[in-house]
């Protein structure tokens, strides 16, 4: 192999890196399916705990009822341009915290699921003078579920 592959070969290499970002998640995304299987009035703990998994944190206040908090969040950050190539994509954050309250006798008396997201598409590049443009517009961030 010639040197000049190897150099190509590794600038190609940074170039991906530097575009791919990272993206940060905490928890676990729960889907309108796995939500429909718990069932008021008649899931358990035990039922939950199998279709959910584990929540993230429970109380238990005085009178016995038992709440179970379960929390997503998914940050991509915009990528990074290099030099005066332009670049296109999204950034956003997606948060979703979903409750699960239980009577004193252990079985669900509610649920509830809220979640949002803020999500930006952005267009890195030169403005013709050297210095770098950004126009940024409302989308959907691909492979993250959106707001209900």
């Amino acid at each position: 192999m010639t040197k000049s592959f190897l150099m190509m070969a590794a600038i190609a290499g940074l170039v991906c890196i530097a575009l791919s970002g990272c993206t940060e998640t905490y928890g676990r995304y729960l889907s309108t399916a796995d939500l429909a299987k718990v069932k008021k009035g008649k899931s358990t703990k035990q039922d939950v705990v199998a279709i959910l998994g584990n929540p993230d944190s429970s109380t238990v206040d005085l009178s016995g009822v038992t709440t179970f908090n379960y929390r997503y969040t998914k940050v991509t950050p915009a990528p990074v341009a290099i030099g005066s190539s332009p670049v296109v994509g999204n950034s956003g954050e997606v948060h979703q915290m979903t409750c699960v309250v239980f009577s004193p006798s252990g079985i669900v008396s509610s649920i509830s699921s809220t979640t949002n997201s803020d999500v930006v598409r952005g267009k890195f590049g030169s403005d013709g003078v050297g210095r770098g443009a950004q126009v940024w517009a409302p989308a959907k961030l691909e492979g993250v579920p959106q707001s209900r």
